[in-house]
């Protein structure tokens, strides 16, 4: 097992964690932290506790959730969903909780996404 401490936070890493379906079934687990941002991508575990800058990131990630998902709805697109969806693309190697992800109504009609 892997420990990875900033400050008072702490991350355990289970050392079965080694591949991205392992990472998705330790992400769906009571063991899964519940603070961080915490990801896989191209075969390693990344863990980030810096916190989002209010002025910068928290309020461009606001305007884009406004912007953005109003317009997919008022147009009939599809669905965005804002901060905290579960991503995962096996092709890329990446399951992280993202800012927010747009799925369109093509992409959900013929089958490219899954919601679990």
């Amino acid at each position: 097992m892997t420990t990875l401490a900033l400050e008072d936070d702490r991350v355990r890493i289970p050392g079965w964690v080694t591949d991205l379906r392992s990472f998705r079934r330790w992400a769906h687990s009571d063991d899964f932290p519940e603070h961080g941002r915490i990801s896989f991508f191209n075969g390693e575990v990344w863990v980030d506790f810096s916190m989002e800058q209010v002025f910068m990131h928290n309020q461009v990630k606001s305007e884009f959730t406004i912007v953005v998902g109003g317009r997919v709805k008022s147009n009939g697109l599809g669905r965005f969903f804002p901060d905290g969806v579960l991503l995962t693309n096996a092709l890329a190697g990446l399951s992280t909780i993202s800012d927010g992800v747009f799925v369109s109504e093509e992409s959900m009609d013929d089958g490219l996404v899954r919601f679990i």
